[in-house]
């Protein structure tokens, strides 16, 4: 009755595991379904949109760069049409047999011929330069210190100017260049009465046609306000044009015209000529467009933050966003209904594992379905069925276990027992002064408690060399002066960690082949040295060795695996600690057997540098 009950226990302990692991299945199902049902339906959906967002983005910043590019391309085009303007009204100015006779004449003629001379160069100038426009001033300054200007545009220079103080003449005469632009500057640094406006100046030296001698210079300065309206037609947030000393020469925001244009890009900006660059700084990143004139050697460059050129689309951005979460939403409310409509029959099936758990075994579920579900009902009744049926076999099965263990208790033998019992045979040996045969109970019994002490596989080499030592003790009982072991090992050797009971097998194979076999006297030869981080022991023998048929077969034997290795019992021993060597070291260490026949046989082991512990 006793056992009875032990046994409905158990098997209600059982039922109970299975259901529970059964109640992990089914979250663990619902979690799957709902994640695989998102994962189909709404990842496409989220990861469509993240690529269509993106190629947007790409092509949005592709054109708008193509487009001010070309922008920047006919821009300059324009100004180099108006600087090339003004180089060719500066040069029919300075080429004009008028004004050339008027730069040679000496300052000692009359009052009345230099008024002639003023307006005669006066009414030139007017002539010529009325084909241009934003004309600011123009002067022409003779070598003999007279200045003749352009009328009507509300500048005159100040009293006081001196020509060869300016900065602009003794740049061209140290440069000796025919001609110079000044980058933009305030007008009211040089003039006397006018608008404070920023102008640039371009100043030609005037030679004479004939001798090609220096006879005077020419000053146009043209209101900046040229180039704003070329610039207006740029869609940025910064124009600016440099120089090719970086002079700022033109920027959207005025107070920065004139100064140096200082940024890490700039050099490159000058090297490339043409292109685009991607800025990047701590807050926002920007699209730098430029173009580089091969006129004036002026770039044009454009400067548009992405944040700015990317919010004409964050109404496409928010649409999508709306979308996603749409679908997300969507997805994960049909994953709920699927999901419960599959936990409800399961639902069912727990509820009668409940019922079993506490012993009624004589329930049974209809099976209405054929999936998944109603497989398990099934197979849940069919366990039922069985559990049942095996109550009077696991009965009996209990019995019989019982009484095998009991009769294995009684069989059972005491290690200790023998260890004692080989203890009492030495005492008793050397009592009757039997020393040979009390040496043997010593040592076989040192073996017999080295070989059955529990403990770590690891032990040091000094123990396995004492161990080998007490084998052969009891081997040269039986042999006699037929066997000869030497140890060459150094001192410090003895301390690193060994695997423990690898060495005595070696020996055993070597005493069988080289004693045995061969009938004649064996000297065994066992050495250890530290290599290249490794520590190598051999066991050599001078016995009757291996042809290199046998030595191929026993090395090929090391590597197979231990369903395929032939089943000679001499290679028994050598597998078994070439196994453990590679179980515990990995097949970077193991055994290596080298040998002739006749000779003898080498047998290495290649072990790590451990110091034991």
């Amino acid at each position: 009755m006793l056992l009875k009950t032990y046994l409905n226990k158990g098997i209600a302990t059982a039922v109970f595991s299975i259901k529970k692991n059964t109640l992990t299945f089914v979250y663990s199902m619902k979690t799957k379904l709902m994640i695989s049902y998102l994962l189909i339906t709404a990842l496409p959906i989220v990861i469509i949109a993240i690529f269509v967002f993106n190629i947007s983005i790409l092509t949005l910043k592709n054109e708008v760069t193509a487009f001010v590019a070309n922008t920047l391309e006919l821009v300059n085009d324009n100004i180099d049409n108006t600087v090339v303007q003004l180089y060719d009204t500066a040069a029919d100015i300075g080429l004009d047999e008028n004004i050339q006779e008027i730069l040679k004449k000496d300052t000692s003629r009359s009052l009345a011929e230099k008024i002639a001379d003023d307006e005669k160069a006066t009414e030139i100038i007017e002539k010529v330069a009325m084909n241009m426009t934003n004309i600011e001033s123009l002067h022409i300054f003779s070598l003999n210190g007279e200045i003749y200007s352009l009328n009507g545009t509300d500048n005159s220079l100040l009293s006081d100017y001196d020509v060869t103080r300016q900065k602009w003449f003794i740049t061209i005469e140290q440069l000796n260049q025919k001609s110079l632009i000044i980058p933009t500057y305030t007008q009211t640094d040089v003039i006397k009465e006018g608008k404070n406006r920023k102008v640039f100046g371009y100043i030609m030296e005037i030679n004479d046609t004939k001798s090609q001698k220096k006879i005077g210079y020419i000053m146009i300065e043209l209101d900046i306000a040229a180039f704003t309206n070329l610039l207006h037609s740029i869609s940025s947030n910064q124009t600016i044009i440099i120089d090719s000393n970086k002079s700022i020469i033109y920027h959207t925001q005025s107070e920065f015209i004139s100064t140096q244009f200082q940024t890490d890009y700039s050099s490159e900006l000058l090297e490339r000529k043409e292109g685009n660059i991607i800025q990047r700084t701590d807050s926002r990143e920007s699209i730098i467009t430029f173009n580089t004139s091969t006129v004036t050697g002026w770039t044009v460059l454009s400067i548009i933050p992405t944040d700015i050129l990317f919010s004409r689309i964050n109404s496409f951005k928010l649409v999508l966003m709306y979308t996603n979460i749409l679908c997300i939403l969507s997805s994960i409310i049909i994953a709920i209904l699927m999901s419960s409509s599959l936990i409800e029959p399961i639902s069912f099936l727990k509820s009668r594992m409940k019922m079993a758990e506490y012993g009624d075994f004589d329930i049974q579920i209809d099976v209405k379905s054929k999936d998944e579900i109603g497989e398990l009902s099934t197979s849940f009744n069919r366990m039922l069925s069985k559990i049942k049926d095996l109550i009077q076999r696991v009965y009996q099965t209990e019995l019989l276990r019982k009484e095998s263990e009991l009769s294995a208790l009684q069989a059972q033998i005491n290690p200790h027992f023998l260890y004692n019992t080989l203890q009492i045979m030495d005492i008793m040996a050397e009592e009757k002064g039997a020393d040979e045969i009390s040496g043997s109970c010593r040592a076989l019994a040192r073996i017999f408690r080295y070989s059955i002490s529990k403990g770590s596989v690891f032990v040091s080499l000094q123990e396995e060399v004492l161990h080998v030592k007490n084998y052969v003790y009891i081997q040269q009982l039986r042999l006699g002066d037929r066997l000869k072991v030497e140890y060459n090992i150094d001192d410090y050797l003895y301390k690193f960690e060994i695997i423990k009971l690898i060495l005595q097998p070696l020996v055993e194979n070597a005493i069988l082949h080289g004693i045995e076999d061969s009938g004649k006297r064996c000297i065994i030869k066992i050495s250890a040295v530290l290599h290249k981080k490794s520590l190598i022991i051999e066991v050599e023998d001078d016995g009757v060795g291996m042809d290199e048929e046998e030595l191929d077969n026993v090395q090929r034997s090391l590597f197979l695996e231990s369903e395929v290795r032939p089943g000679a019992k001499s290679g028994i021993a050598l597998r078994n600690v070439s196994d453990r060597i590679k179980l515990h070291y990995g097949n970077k260490y193991g055994m290596s057997i080298r040998g002739k026949k006749n000779i003898g046989t080498i047998v290495t082991l290649i072990l790590p540098s451990k110091i034991y512990v």
